[in-house]
């Protein structure tokens, strides 16, 4: 068995926010598709809280999914193009880049997982889950299938790369196991 773990905002670090909120409608598409030459960048901005100073991260969460600075994606993705699609943001006028994870599996065990679907029936939150997808053992990260995909999960080699790297901004919490 081997862990999957779910990307978290790391703290001391700064968040970013969607600039414009009429754009959450293109943030949904993520994750379920390549956007391909229909992908127009988006504006983000560093969350800034008066009463606490944050650091500016090089890597931070995003529902749905994972930004990185311009600069980085190239190192943190090189050998993972084909799973995940690298699509150009701007952060407070910075080149950044979000992950668009094409990778989905149907394998999470519904009865040993603890999860949580809306009343149409798609899962929005994973508390713990167990999947078991062989295929998976290749990738750096992926989402579930069924799912509304606000997620990317990902693996131990994702994690590694990130402190190999030294990129600051996210943590990683353990939800569960794959074999």
């Amino acid at each position: 068995m081997k862990t999957i773990f779910r990307p978290e905002p790391q703290s001391g670090y700064g968040s970013i926010l969607l600039s414009n909120s009429d754009d959450w409608s293109r943030m949904a598409a993520l994750n379920f598709e390549r956007q391909g030459e229909t992908w127009k960048s988006l504006n983000f901005e560093f969350y800034n809280d008066e009463k606490r100073k944050k650091i500016e991260p090089d890597i931070a969460v995003v529902i749905p999914g994972i930004a990185v600075r311009m600069e980085l994606a190239e190192k943190l993705f090189f050998d993972v193009l084909d799973d995940i699609e690298i699509l150009p943001i701007a952060v407070s006028g910075q080149a950044w880049v979000l992950a668009n994870c094409l990778v989905s599996t149907r394998g999470m065990d519904l009865k040993k997982s603890l999860y949580h679907r809306d009343p149409s029936g798609t899962i929005f939150l994973i508390q713990k889950m167990f999947v078991n997808d062989p295929e998976l053992s290749s990738k750096l990260a992926f989402t579930i299938d069924g799912s509304n995909r606000s997620t990317i999960f990902v693996l131990e080699r994702f994690v590694q790369r990130v402190h190999e790297l030294g990129l600051q901004g996210i943590k990683f919490k353990p939800v569960g196991e794959f074999c």
